[in-house]
């Protein structure tokens, strides 16, 4: 019975929803099992609440990297994922979790692969004004076929950080 009382405690904290409804959300995420090395990573992504705790949204991720496998073929990633997201608390700091599903595209080498993927994160973000906030997440994501590149194997898991911006409007 605490327990309940405990956990409704925490559902019920509602978010302002005068803040807005939608989300924009850039990232840069640390890559340290590129292909050439570490690399940072840019994604764009977008959310619409459908309440104020829960909202839908895409992310977008694309890499390119030229003349960096032998016989200086490209490496070519990109991943389009729908997300969902469930925001607990109403203070300046927000923990949420994210599912994602999606579809990756990897052109590596001779490898040329589509695959489906599915993905999960969780993190925090600090509201440092009412309309804008910093973010930090991990994430892990999984895919059907081999299209994710870790230090030149090709790999079905990928794990992740990303660190950002959100603007709600």
């Amino acid at each position: 019975m605490i327990t309940w009382m405990f956990v409704m405690t925490i559902l019920l904290q509602v978010p302002d929803s005068s803040l807005g409804k939608h989300e924009l959300q850039l990232y840069i995420s640390p890559d340290l099992e590129g292909v050439t090395g570490d690399t940072l990573v840019a994604d764009v992504g977008y959310g619409f609440f459908m309440k104020d705790r829960y909202s839908l949204g895409g992310l977008f991720q694309l890499k390119t990297v030229e003349d960096v496998a032998p016989g200086e073929k490209d490496y070519r990633f990109r991943e389009v994922d729908f997300a969902f997201e469930y925001v607990f608390g109403s203070n300046k700091f927000l923990p949420f979790v994210r599912a994602t599903a999606g579809m990756a595209w990897l052109d590596y080498l001779d490898h040329n692969e589509s695959s489906l993927t599915l993905g999960a994160g969780a993190g925090l973000k600090y509201a440092v004004t009412e309309h804008a906030a910093l973010d930090c997440s991990a994430t892990v994501r999984n895919a059907q076929d081999e299209v994710f590149v870790n230090d030149f194997k090709l790999e079905k898991t990928d794990l992740g950080l990303k660190f950002g911006v959100r603007i709600r409007f």
